[in-house]
């Protein structure tokens, strides 16, 4: 009986939410596939001698970084409750009981 209560309650239509519209899909483009262009050896000569971007200058944290001005911020600071952290659930049961 229970089961069948819950049955109807959750048959019933929410009018709370609002309604969801079916969504439709367009038909899928056609794309046109084109002859691949062909690259002559000069070309590609040219593409392969072209000039390398050269990298951007150092940050200035980074340069304060590597001068040792600023300590780098992974440097692992002391913990005096690192032993405690490390202990297993049962070991930190036993310490502190």
């Amino acid at each position: 009986a229970v089961l069948e209560i819950i049955a109807i309650e959750m048959a019933v239509e929410d009018f709370s939410e609002p309604e969801t519209a079916d969504v439709e899909m367009a038909p899928p483009a056609v794309v046109e596939s084109h002859a691949a262009d062909l690259i002559t050896l000069q070309q590609i000569a040219e593409i392969a001698l072209a000039p390398v971007v050269p990298e951007p200058p150092a940050s200035l944290g980074a340069a304060l970084i590597a001068s040792g001005i600023i300590a780098h911020p992974g440097a692992p600071a002391s913990d005096p409750l690192a032993p405690i952290r490390r202990m297993s659930q049962a070991e930190k049961i036993a310490f502190f009981s």
